[in-house]
């Protein structure tokens, strides 16, 4: 994500929120918030533990929802870039290629 200046404070997690917005498109709307004010225990989807920019936890996921798999969570990331890139107006290959 550091490609898209996703920084270390608010305007990072703004920036983080928006990258996810324009992958899913539509009307859908994201939860921003402080933990303590948000729905954690939503469905699916589970609760991300992020610090510096890193998962380091999962909570509240069902383990047949669970993907784990480095192919899988490659092609989400290309998907993800493909269109952001267009957004943000990188090449999305190359930056691959050269690891940015």
């Amino acid at each position: 994500m550091k490609r898209y200046k996703v920084r270390a404070d608010d305007y990072g997690l703004a920036r983080l929120v928006q990258c996810y917005a324009n992958f899913l498109g539509g009307t859908l709307s994201i939860g921003v918030g402080s933990i303590d004010t948000l729905d954690c225990d939503n469905g699916d989807n589970g609760l991300y533990i992020i610090r510096d920019w890193v998962i380091i936890e999962r909570q509240l996921i069902e383990p047949e929802n669970e993907h784990i798999d480095p192919e899988y969570e490659e092609e989400v990331f290309r998907a993800m870039c493909s269109v952001n890139d267009k957004v943000f107006g990188y090449d999305c290959e190359n930056r691959l290629t050269q690891g940015v």
